[in-house]
């Protein structure tokens, strides 16, 4: 594996607002809001990305477009069975602080999650068990559906009864990007060269996307890898090593 890359990322300039300086003075070319409509693929080798100003060529692509993986690894014929999921949340103002915990709650019970911000308001959202529904990752509602904000309302009184009579201030609606065993896929595959899956984090690559990355550095940039962190590759479908485990979707 070669030792000399261009390491090029398309993402919002918000998510690594610590990095980027570091980044950029290492070499690394930073496109914000940069929009890939294809990869390049000549041969079993992945060789870069199509942009609207042109093709850009790198001896390494790593496909990390969330719920628009799919999209781009179909571009070059590659399999990516990865589903869209809409997931709903809600910002709510409560009358008072009287009783109210003041950390992050996972409540299994009535299966809700609660995390406090500011000015007495705090986010409420709904875990497992609960229904998933699939949906155009191009063409989806964007705010809270009535039902599902009266439920998770109703259920999160249940528990808490000191948030009777609050205010909803707002709801949303956004996507996780979910493989078949709800287990991201990370890392290269059999077959084609240059080319490395980053993505199926569905609700958790917010907390594993840091170790995720980095492990996926040193498998890209010095062939190394963990015998552990190796079972990640989208080889596991066809090894037939799916993972079961106790969240998501893909209980047992």
């Amino acid at each position: 594996m070669h030792k000399n890359f261009q390491f090029l990322f398309f993402f919002d300039a918000s998510l690594i607002l610590g990095k980027l300086n570091s980044f950029k003075n290492k070499g690394g070319v930073f496109k914000e809001r940069t929009a890939v409509r294809e990869l390049i693929r000549e041969g079993d080798s992945i060789k870069g990305v199509i942009l609207e100003s042109g093709k850009i060529y790198s001896e390494a692509v790593v496909n990390a477009a969330g719920p628009w993986s799919k999209f781009l690894a179909e571009s070059v014929q590659l399999e990516l069975p990865i589903v869209s999921v809409r997931e709903q949340d809600s910002i709510w103002e409560f009358r008072t602080k009287k009783g109210m915990p003041n950390s992050p709650v996972a409540n299994q019970i009535e299966a809700t999650y609660m995390r406090p911000m500011t000015d007495r308001r705090w986010l409420l959202g709904r875990g497992y068990p609960k229904d998933y529904y699939e949906c155009d990752p191009y063409n989806f509602k964007e705010s809270g559906d009535e039902e599902f904000l009266d439920d998770l309302y109703k259920r999160c009184c249940e528990r808490i009864p000191g948030l009777q009579g609050s205010k909803m201030i707002n709801s949303y609606a956004s996507l996780y990007d979910v493989t078949p065993d709800w287990i991201p896929f990370v890392g290269p595959r059999d077959g084609i060269r240059g080319y490395f899956d980053a993505s199926g984090g569905s609700g958790h690559a917010f907390k594993t996307g840091p170790i995720f990355a980095r492990e996926l550095a040193e498998w890209i940039t010095k062939d190394k890898v963990k015998d552990d962190f190796r079972q990640f590759s989208f080889d596991r479908i066809k090894n037939n090593q799916m993972f079961n485990q106790s969240f998501g979707g893909n209980r047992v």
